[in-house]
């Protein structure tokens, strides 16, 4: 096997050993908006995929035929929620093992739903409902397992491995690990910006067009337009900071290559078809108004503040704030790449990163203005993470003059950059939300939800932060990997030099 697939196996299951940690912590249904999303995985798998269906009598929501067992087993904690109605919860009973039910995810893209809906066939209840979120996290894991392979593919340094970690955020882990497309969304727009950043890379060494990132550029594309809404909107975006980094000529020449050109018409065909279902079932649509009367203006300065913080960790619901412990430490790294990387970044990365950044901020921005009467301030900073993370991945591209470190120092160092922050973060937001459920939870001892010793969950998150330093110290270590660059004040000759 090679580094590169060992550094990716090993950071594939350090991802399974954070996910199976949320996994067990959150309990069924209790991920956000997890029932609404599970009624519909249930129905698309059963032959639902019309765009239409007939609206909710309580206004929230279109309904879906769904089997009764999924509906019974997510009654409790539906029931607890602020925002559900009757017609969520219980609905109407058809006579036929099925009910008719509201989900607010009746208009979203089936693709997503076929998948863990299909997962959770033989299952019934909440071993359904646990069945759909192996799927996702599965989904999830072999997505960010890609991009794990693809940034060891060149050889990689330490930075780069930071900047990729950074990116993965509470928020993230947890997404991936319950019953709803924002995971994958999140994962594919990481494979996506990291093929980027191996274009830039590759940029150095050859002209040629490399089909390997231009691969995981189309694998990440795919998965990113065809699972949310505002999907295509963010591959433009992604697509056009990576045409600022890599430069018009790069630009040209990938798109005149085959794999180049076979890339961009997949994404094309893929974001019309995205686009036709969203014209087609008038996904997110608000509906009434709710008769805000708050100044929307007025309110878009809190609103940044609460999407930069819900980028880090908002769980389970997008209102339930973690320990400031967690956001100080991810906050604090990100500033240190933000710093680091951009002083060490030439012109092209610079305007990459400022157009990401922008672009994030605007466009939340233009939406809660635009929806603001019908639903206040509704955006989440996960929303648009898949295309603010982008900032952080960027700086990878750079190359800062870093000291070069080896045996048990470089060992420190991936521990200190790598190991730490990801499990501080990941055990202060299991420990937070597992300890917060125990006691509020409709579920709390019963026999639907398995809640694990803490030490367990520890074990866990540990380990799984253990295998992505292991995962890094593969990556990095391996000789056969072509290097980053010279170290400082490294003597470098050319092979015509060697034989004179």
């Amino acid at each position: 096997m090679t580094a590169p697939a060992r550094a990716a196996l090993w950071f594939v299951l350090g991802t399974l050993c954070l996910q199976a940690a949320w996994v067990l912590t959150v309990p069924p249904y209790r991920g956000l908006d997890e029932h609404e999303h599970a009624y519909k995985a249930a129905a698309v798998a059963r032959g639902d995929w019309s765009p239409t269906h007939p609206r909710s009598p309580d206004g929230w929501g279109d309904r879906l035929q769904v089997p009764r067992d999924v509906v019974d087993s997510a009654h409790p904690v539906c029931e607890s929620l602020p925002y559900t109605t009757p017609d969520n919860c219980e609905g109407t009973s058809n006579g036929d093992g099925r009910t008719t039910v509201a989900s607010s995810a009746a208009r979203y893209n089936p693709v997503f739903y076929a998948l863990v809906g299909s997962a959770a066939l033989p299952f019934d209840g909440v071993a359904a409902l646990y069945a759909m979120r192996v799927c996702a996290a599965l989904l999830c894991a072999f997505l960010l397992g890609a991009a794990a392979f693809v940034l060891a593919r060149r050889g990689s340094s330490r930075w780069t491995w930071m900047c990729f970690a950074s990116v993965l955020t509470p928020i993230v882990l947890y997404s991936s690990a319950v019953a709803a497309p924002n995971g994958v969304e999140l994962a594919s727009a990481v494979l996506v910006w990291v093929g980027i950043v191996g274009l830039r890379r590759d940029s150095s060494r050859s002209p040629a067009p490399d089909r390997f990132y231009l691969g995981a550029v189309a694998m990440g594309g795919l998965g990113l337009v065809m699972v949310r809404t505002l999907g295509p909107l963010w591959l433009v975006l992604i697509l056009a900071g990576g045409s600022l980094l890599l430069g018009r000529p790069r630009v040209f020449a990938l798109l005149r290559s085959r794999a180049g050109a076979a890339t961009a018409g997949l994404l094309v065909v893929a974001g019309v078809a995205a686009l036709g279902w969203t014209a087609a079932a008038r996904t997110n649509d608000p509906g009434g108004p709710l008769g805000v009367t708050r100044d929307a203006w007025a309110a878009l300065p809190g609103g940044w503040a609460m999407w930069l913080f819900q980028s880090v960790a908002a769980f389970p619901a997008r209102d339930e704030i973690a320990p400031l412990g967690l956001y100080a430490v991810t906050l604090t790294v990100w500033t240190v790449i933000l710093l680091v990387g951009l002083r060490a970044a030439d012109h092209r990365l610079r305007r990459a990163v400022a157009l990401v950044v922008v672009s994030a901020v605007l466009v939340p921005s233009a939406a809660t203005l635009l929806t603001h009467a019908e639903l206040g301030i509704a955006w989440q900073g996960r929303y648009s993470y898949p295309l603010a993370l982008g900032a952080l991945l960027l700086c990878a591209a750079a190359k800062p003059p870093l000291p070069h470190v080896h045996g048990r120092l470089a060992v420190a160092l991936v521990a200190l950059t790598v190991v730490v922050p990801t499990a501080a973060v990941e055990l202060i937001g299991v420990l937070d939300v597992v300890r917060g459920e125990r006691l509020s939870s409709p579920l709390a001892g019963t026999d639907s939800w398995f809640v694990p010793p803490d030490s367990v969950l520890a074990l866990l998150v540990v380990s799984g932060a253990t295998a992505w330093g292991v995962a890094v110290a593969v990556a990095t270590r391996s000789r056969h990997l072509e290097p980053e660059g010279p170290a400082p004040g490294r003597l470098t000759l050319e092979p015509s030099t060697l034989h004179r």
